[in-house]
């Protein structure tokens, strides 16, 4: 989300203040290019980092409202599903004739 934000700015702001400078000389020239540059190019760079942590924070505040995970990326697991889990079926087995 926040890289989207963050290119909404940059393309917002290349298109606001190149429609500026383009409009302001009336022409395509070297002095056109050179100017867009040296306005656009540091300006939309500046919103795309101020829209990236826009989204951050966006995104941080949609979590907050979420269970944690205790930090890991692992998919947390029901009792029911460790108890159930087994990586050789003959122990499974064996165990389950040891009880009856």
């Amino acid at each position: 989300m926040s890289k989207k934000i963050a290119s909404l700015f940059f393309s917002l702001t290349v298109v606001i203040l190149g429609t500026r400078i383009f409009i302001d000389n009336l022409s395509i020239d070297f002095y056109t290019a050179i100017k867009f540059l040296q306005f656009v190019l540091p300006a939309s760079i500046i919103m795309g980092i101020f829209g990236y942590f826009i989204g951050k924070i966006l995104e941080k505040s949609k979590r907050i409202g979420q269970p944690s995970n205790l930090g890991s990326s692992k998919a947390q697991f029901d009792i029911d599903d460790l108890i159930n889990m087994s990586v050789d079926p003959e122990i499974k087995d064996s165990e389950s004739t040891e009880l009856k």
